[in-house]
Parts: C-alpha cells; structure tokens; sequence
C-alpha cells in the first residue's frame, strides 16, 4: 500500500459525512430463484481455501484455530477496560507482519489515543482511522485494498442514509456482512455489554455475522482474560485465556484449572477477590481515601487495583471523586457511620 494511501486513511475525521444517498438496506443472503439445488452443483467458494493466520498459534485459536476466511465477519464483546482494544491490535500487529494489510477503525478513541496505546503495547506498523460513516469505510477498504478491519464501535457507525434506532442497526448488520464478502475483508466488530453481560442493544448483528467471541476478566486472577468462542461458522468452538499485563496480552496459555488449584491451596474458603476488597477497604478506612497508585501498590497490580476499585465503586461501598490522576476513592457514606 502506498504512503499516500495510508495517510489519506489515517486522517478521516469522525465527523465526516454526506447527504449523498448512495446504497439501500440489502439482504445478507439472497433468494435462490431456480428452486433447490443439489449439493453437488454447488460451488464452494475460492475464499474459503485462502485462509490466513497471524503467525502466532496462540492468537490464531483466538479466532477459531484455522485461520481467517476473506470476507469473514466477527463480534466481541467484553466488558469496559477488559483489554478488547489492547488485543485486537495486536492481532492487527502480527497480520501486519505476516504481509496483510490491516485498518484499526474507532469512532470512540482519536488516533492519538489509539497511536499512545500502541506505544505503550509496542504497536507500530497498523494503520488507524477515525471513522463512522460505514458507507466510508468501505470505500476507503476498496480503495485500499485493505485485508482485515476492526470496527470499533458497533454503537458509534452511522450511514449516509441518515437512519437511526433499530432501522439503522438492520442496515449496519446487512451492509456490513455483505461487503465484508463482497470486498474478501475480514472485519471484527465491537460491541458493548452490560453490567450483567448481556449484549447492549439486539442481537441482530451477532445473530448475522460468522463468528462470536466473549471476553471476561477471570474472578480469581483479574489478570487473566477468559475468551470464548460461542459461535463459529468455519471452525470449532473453544474457551482459552491468556493474562494482560501492562504492556498488552502474554500469549502464553493460562491453565484455569491451576488457578483453581492456588486458590484452594492459599484461601481455600475465601475468593481472592474478595480478600483483594477488604485489603483496599481497609487501607481507605484506614488513610481514609486512596488512588490509583496507592491501590496498585497495596495490591502489587494496577490491572487488580482498577477491577477492585471499579467493583467496590459499583457495589457502592466506595465512592469516586474526581478524575483520572487526581482521583480518589474514599468509603460510602453508609460505611464511614458504622
């Protein structure tokens, strides 16, 4: 791909957009007209024997062992601060280096913060983009000749057509499925979840596209990301985990059934995670507040300081004032009177 090509990319803006209406609602499979057909005048298509992989095994299970399918489509879905972004650009980064052509697209974080967190994981030959009109997108993939995409977020696409609610969400669905196809470009779209982890919004896109993964912080080391496939047209379904650190994912396998083992052996009747909230509940009543530096020291991890803080927080035991460096948290009312 050309310099200029990657620049031009690089600097779409997020408010972009057209009063051009360019394409209507489409169908992801169309009407066969001649009736049914046997399976042996079917032709399986060339794509689906072009497979690619990242190079690393551990990523490639990630997204179902066998490698990416041109013109697949994926969700994944995770939590706030579970690590989506941080392993997605890496799974960008190793496709980089296998010679494919890779497009991170937000509609959430500028390019700056997306550029200052691959510094920080050692990201560094992935395009970026600030991007929402998916009529866009697409255009500039064609254009591009780009081989996987990430969508971040489903919530934050609009369209020229100017729609919204769920007639956007039918269009987003349809449009997107078909020109992944269309144009042999694998995309990965992010959805948000709820509190009680359930999608936000339908299930019409996950229902769509080929692939689901989940993604979960583990309750017994909130370093370990769980990740399940829970639907997959071309390949098996699995669960895996690996641990995030600070400067992204270690690859490496996490035996689940081993961190079992350390907690009946260490706490055999109290759940570490619970143990983690007394340690900062007690070190606030304490000090009488802490931050998020005191809290990652007090449990020598910042990833376990801001899961326990944020779960204290919605739990409402604690409360938060102010924000990012200058914030601290201090007992909720209820608790400082007991």
């Amino acid at each position: 791909m050309s310099y200029y090509l990657y620049q031009k990319l690089f600097f779409f803006d997020l408010a972009s957009s057209s009063n051009t209406v360019y394409y209507s609602c489409m169908n992801i499979i169309s009407n066969t007209t001649n009736g049914f057909t046997a399976l042996s005048d079917i032709k399986i298509p060339e794509a689906y024997f072009r497979r690619f992989k990242t190079g690393n095994e551990q990523i490639d299970e990630i997204y179902g062992k066998d490698g990416f399918v041109p013109g697949a489509t994926y969700t994944i879905a995770a939590p706030p601060g579970s690590g989506k972004t941080t392993m997605l650009l890496q799974t960008l980064e190793h496709l980089q280096d296998a010679g494919k052509r890779t497009v991170y697209i937000s509609g959430e974080e500028t390019i700056h913060q997306l550029a200052f967190t691959c510094q920080r994981i050692g990201v560094k030959r992935v395009a970026v983009a600030n991007m929402v009109i998916v009529e866009d997108i697409f255009d500039a993939v064609k254009a591009n000749d780009i081989d996987m995409i990430i969508l971040d977020s489903l919530p934050a696409l609009r369209s020229r057509e100017k729609i919204l609610g769920r007639r956007l969400e039918e269009y987003l669905s349809n449009y997107i499925c078909t020109k992944a196809k269309e144009l042999g470009c694998v995309v990965v779209i992010v959805m948000h979840m709820t509190k009680t982890g359930t999608y936000k919004g339908t299930t019409l896109l996950p229902n769509s596209v080929d692939c689901n993964i989940l993604m979960k912080c583990n309750t017994i080391d909130m370093s370990v990301r769980e990740i399940q496939v829970t639907k997959n047209r071309f390949g098996p379904l699995h669960e895996t985990a690996f641990r995030m650190t600070s400067i992204g994912f270690d690859f490496t396998k996490v035996d689940l059934s081993e961190l079992v083992m350390e907690v009946a052996e260490e706490t055999p009747k109290k759940n570490k995670t619970k143990s983690y909230e007394e340690t900062i509940l007690t070190k606030i009543n304490e000090a009488g507040s802490i931050d998020l530096v005191t809290a990652a020291r007090t449990l020598d991890c910042a990833i376990k300081a801001q899961h326990v803080l944020r779960n204290l927080t919605l739990k409402t035991k604690i409360t938060k004032e102010g924000r990012g460096q200058n914030a601290k948290w201090k007992l909720a009312q209820e608790l400082q009177e007991v």
